[in-house]
């Protein structure tokens, strides 16, 4: 045991971890490369383990969609054959900029089906060109607040995105570098797209300038509001509202601006090299994973006329837990 267990902190301090993946990942082993927090992959782990006797779930952190994306390119250029695959079988998360260039690069096997998920909802894709990804969870953006630190300094509580370059928030705000975190890309994007090209980048460059740090995980910007350092952060809905449910509602707030709505998909795919019956079917069974409150999520969200497989972001939510106890 001890051996192995130096075989494995051996590869992950060469950066090897794929190479040792075929050697020592058993069968019945579902390996998931991902961007996601700590508690999204808690959560998704059990619920998969529990509805999988016999499996593990293994999961490769990786701090930014940029990395995540970087690391999956590494390991397949080190491929001859891109079907003998990395030792990875699941990619989660990223935003659908990582897996659009994953499928540009023919790195993800096609789909058996669609899952009965929509191709698009209001123009926002679901599902990827020949079903290479699908949507596993649909998320908002907004801004995740600290109460406690707006109270006692008297500042006036964030409920636009142009408030947070409000001079009174100077070296108040941290922001996420949209070129290795996929979640700030796309609420950068947002603001870009609900208020127009001037007045987006004015916004922007506003919020720029009252920023303290810029960080390469959106997951840090939450850390930071409950821990004081920042005052208010862009935040994805499901994230914040776990965070006040961890922090207490009396010492964290969160808003999406009004009329700036928009629901974006987190996609979900299998990799190449996925092929091994025994894996290639764990690998799709991740995708029938469903909560039997799933449907309490889609009324919760009226947006959603279907009920979206629920993936790990779903599990976790407030509303579902919510759902769970009064069940």
């Amino acid at each position: 045991m001890k051996k192995l267990a130096f075989a494995l902190i051996a590869c992950l301090a060469s950066g090897l971890l794929s190479g040792c993946a075929s050697h020592t990942v058993g069968k019945n082993t579902l390996v998931i490369v991902s961007p996601d927090g700590r508690e999204i992959e808690t959560e998704f782990g059990k619920a998969f383990e529990k509805a999988n006797p016999g499996t593990t779930v293994q999961w490769l952190d990786q701090n930014g969609s940029s990395t995540l994306l970087r690391f999956v390119e590494a390991q397949f250029d080190k491929q001859s054959d891109k079907n003998a695959g990395i030792g990875v079988d699941v990619v989660m998360g990223g935003g659908p900029e990582t897996f659009l260039e994953l499928n540009d690069k023919d790195l993800l096997a096609k789909l058996s089906e669609d899952y009965g998920i929509p191709a698009s909802l209001n123009g926002v894709p679901l599902r990827g060109k020949n079903n290479s990804w699908v949507a596993g969870n649909l998320s908002g953006f907004g801004i995740l607040y600290n109460k406690s630190i707006i109270e006692r300094e008297k500042l006036q509580t964030p409920k636009t995105w142009a408030d947070l370059g409000n001079p009174a928030f100077h070296d108040r705000i941290s922001l996420a570098d949209p070129r290795q975190s996929g979640s700030a890309h796309t609420a950068y994007e947002i603001i870009l797209q609900t208020n127009g090209w001037d007045k987006g980048w004015h916004i922007l460059t506003a919020m720029s300038n009252n920023a303290r740090t810029f960080i390469s995980s959106s997951s840090m910007l939450l850390q930071n509001v409950t821990n004081g350092e920042a005052v208010a952060v862009p935040a994805i809905d499901f994230y914040a509202r776990a965070t006040i449910e961890q922090a207490g509602a009396k010492k964290l707030g969160y808003v999406e601006p009004a009329g700036q709505r928009v629901v974006t998909a987190d996609p979900i795919g299998i990799l190449r090299g996925a092929s091994h019956e025994k894996r290639r079917n764990l690998s799709n069974s991740f995708f029938h994973l469903r909560d039997k409150n799933c449907g309490c999520f889609a009324k919760e969200r009226q947006a959603v006329q279907f009920n979206l497989h629920c993936s790990a972001p779903l599990l976790f939510h407030p509303r579902i837990r919510h759902c769970q106890k009064t069940a």
